[in-house]
C-alpha cells in the first residue's frame, strides 16, 4: 500500500507541470487569481502550524509554476489580450448597471437578467453569479447566498486535516470568483460538495481538554465499544468513510485489484 501511495505521488508530481502548460495558455485571469489565492492561503495556514514539510512542497510547486510561466509566452499573450480587448470595461459597465437595476426592483428582483443599456453587451446580471442573484432575485437573496458560503467557510476554517482544508480554501476562492464567474450549471454543485467535505465531522477523537462539538472539531464514533487509543497512537478509522477522511488514497489503494 505504501508503494502504491508513493507511485501516485510521483505520478501527480509528473502530471503537475504537464497540466500547467494548457492552464497557463488559456490566459484565464480568474484562474490565475484563484490559484494564487488558494496557494497563499494554504501556505499561510501551514506556516501558522509550523508545518515545514508542507511549506517546502508548496514552495516547490510555486517554483515549477513560475518556471513554466516564464518559459511560455503567457505574459506577452496576456498583455496583447488586455490591449486589444474591452472585456474589462464591458464587465465594469455591466456591474454598474446591475447595481443601478436594483433601485427599480429592490425586493424580488426581475426574475432573470435584463437587457443592457448598450447593444452588443451581455445581459445585465451576468458575468458573475453574485450579479445574477442580485438582479434576478434581489439584494436579500444575494445576501443569503453570500452569507451561506461565508458561514460554511467560517465554520470550517478551524479544520486542519488536508482534505477539509483544501475544501475550505476552495470555498474562499469561490467567494472571490462569484464576482466575475457564473456557477451554473456545474460550479454550484461542486461548491455544495466542498461545503459538505469542509463541514464533515472529523473522525479523529478530541484531544485532551477538547469536547465533541460542531464546526469542524467534533469527533464521530459509531462504535462505542471500540477501545480508546493509547496516547501518541495514530488513529485511523475503519470503513470507507473513515478511510476517505483520514487518507483518501487509502480507500483507492484498497479498491485496486
Amino acid at each position: 500500500m505504501v508503494w502504491r501511495r508513493r507511485r501516485r505521488a510521483w505520478l501527480l508530481a509528473l502530471a503537475l507541470p504537464v497540466g500547467l502548460v494548457p492552464a497557463f495558455m488559456t490566459l484565464n485571469r480568474g484562474m490565475f487569481i484563484g490559484l494564487a489565492l488558494a496557494g497563499t492561503y494554504i501556505a499561510v495556514r501551514q506556516a501558522a502550524r509550523g508545518n515545514a514539510r508542507a511549506l517546502l512542497g508548496i514552495a516547490a510547486v510555486a517554483v515549477v509554476a513560475a518556471s513554466i510561466f516564464t518559459v511560455l509566452p503567457t505574459e506577452e499573450l496576456l498583455a496583447q489580450r488586455l490591449e486589444g480587448s474591452s472585456t474589462t470595461e464591458d464587465r465594469a459597465s455591466l456591474y454598474r448597471q446591475s447595481i443601478d437595476a436594483v433601485k427599480d426592483s429592490p425586493v424580488l428582483g426581475y426574475g432573470a437578467p435584463q437587457e443592457p443599456d448598450h447593444p452588443g453587451l451581455p445581459p445585465v446580471g451576468t458575468q458573475g453569479q453574485l450579479w445574477m442573484v442580485l438582479v434576478s432575485h434581489g439584494p436579500l437573496a444575494a445576501l443569503c447566498f453570500v452569507g451561506w458560503m461565508l458561514s460554511a467557510w467560517v465554520r470550517s476554517v478551524r479544520r486542519h486535516e488536508l482534505v477539509p482544508m483544501v475544501a475550505n480554501a476552495g470555498l474562499l476562492v469561490s467567494m472571490v470568483q462569484i464576482f466575475f464567474y457564473g456557477l451554473l450549471p456545474h460550479g454550484l454543485p461542486v461548491i455544495a460538495v466542498m461545503v459538505a467535505i469542509a463541514l464533515r465531522p472529523s473522525d479523529r477523537p478530541p484531544g485532551p481538554g477538547q469536547q465533541s462539538g460542531s464546526d469542524g472539531e467534533r469527533a464521530v464514533d459509531d462504535d462505542p465499544a471500540r477501545p480508546a487509543p493509547r496516547e501518541g497512537e495514530d488513529v485511523e478509522r475503519a470503513g470507507p468513510v473513515g478511510a476517505v477522511a483520514h487518507d483518501p488514497a487509502a480507500l483507492i489503494a484498497d479498491l485496486d485489484p
